[in-house]
């Protein structure tokens, strides 16, 4: 949001008000998903924005006499690919067709590039085997005072397939005397609600259960944790795997079979078949016999053979 009074005294329909951003915005300035919207209470009519470029034009303006400042609203302006602490100049003028009549310059502040840096000191599983359930406990170090509107946030890995989460979440109760969590299906996503009022910077320890593990062995992708400032819809600090490796490693604790390949079974509503072919394998050559007691719930289901019997290699 910036101010501009246009040393015109009347804006005509027929003009339009060019914004020229610095370079170091990206040039389409916006998403493709978020495009920018434009508000500005002094100006009448149906104000349209088109970018070209680092350059914004917001046409669709009624004529009008201009007697105050215009206090110019844009929104959903990517930020610049860098830190900043200083304000950055805009160029902003009239436009008559496509010549530039008016310009002029003014400052606006950009935020910095990334949120402040928080250290992740420990990510411990209780559970080594890959397919399983575990309970993973987190020691972070934020680096600034958490403020009482901060949410402590885990990015889960997609590793991880969460049918659904009814488990706890604990803290350190030097942070909060209470928590409680709430995983987001969707986006793997865990959201922390507390009671804690401002902390200042020292290490919070918690845990959170159950989660399976992955279905695959080797590590998973990175845990993200973060602080999401609720009062302005920020992220105020936050880990980075560059900094602070954040994943897990999982193994098979025996041998591993599969079932048809692992590839589903596609049954059809209301067709009749006499049996079901399941065929099982291991994923590597097996150094001893295992023999297989299927557990099967209702009589009429008939296994074959039972036990099964899988032989050494």
């Amino acid at each position: 949001m910036f101010t501009y009074r246009p040393t015109l005294s009347n804006l005509l329909s027929t003009h339009s008000l060019l914004i020229r951003f610095p370079r170091q915005f990206p040039r389409r300035l916006a998403s493709w998903l978020s495009p920018i919207r434009v508000e500005c209470a002094q100006l009448t009519g149906a104000l349209k924005a088109e970018v070209t470029q680092h350059d914004l034009v917001i046409s669709g303006l009624y004529s009008q006499a201009v007697s105050t400042d215009l206090v110019i609203s844009i929104y959903n302006i990517i930020n610049p690919n860098l830190d900043s602490s200083s304000a950055m100049t805009l160029s902003i003028g009239v436009l008559l067709g496509s010549t530039l009549i008016e310009q002029q310059s003014t400052s606006v502040d950009v935020p910095s590039l990334s949120p402040n840096v928080m250290t992740l000191s420990d990510l411990i599983t209780d559970q080594a085997n890959a397919r399983n359930i575990n309970k993973i406990s987190v020691t972070i170090q934020p680096k600034e005072t958490v403020q009482p509107e901060d949410q402590l946030v885990v990015q889960i890995p997609r590793d991880y397939s969460i049918d659904q989460f009814s488990g706890v979440c604990s803290i350190s109760q030097a942070f909060s005397f209470y928590s409680s969590c709430r995983l987001n299906l969707l986006n793997n996503r865990l959201t922390y609600t507390t009671s804690h009022t401002a902390y200042s910077p020292q290490a919070i320890q918690t845990a959170f259960s159950p989660i399976s593990t992955n279905n695959l062995s080797g590590h998973t992708s990175n845990f993200v944790f973060f602080f999401y400032r609720l009062s302005d819809f920020s992220i105020t600090q936050r880990t980075y795997s560059t900094i602070s490796p954040s994943s897990l490693s999982y193994g098979y604790g025996a041998a591993l079979l599969t079932v048809n390949q692992d590839t589903p079974y596609t049954l059809t509503v209301g067709t009749y078949s006499d049996e079901i072919i399941i065929q099982l394998a291991t994923k590597t050559p097996s150094l001893q016999t295992l023999t297989l007691t299927p557990a099967v719930l209702d009589s009429a289901v008939v296994v074959t053979p039972n036990p099964v019997r899988l032989e050494v290699g």
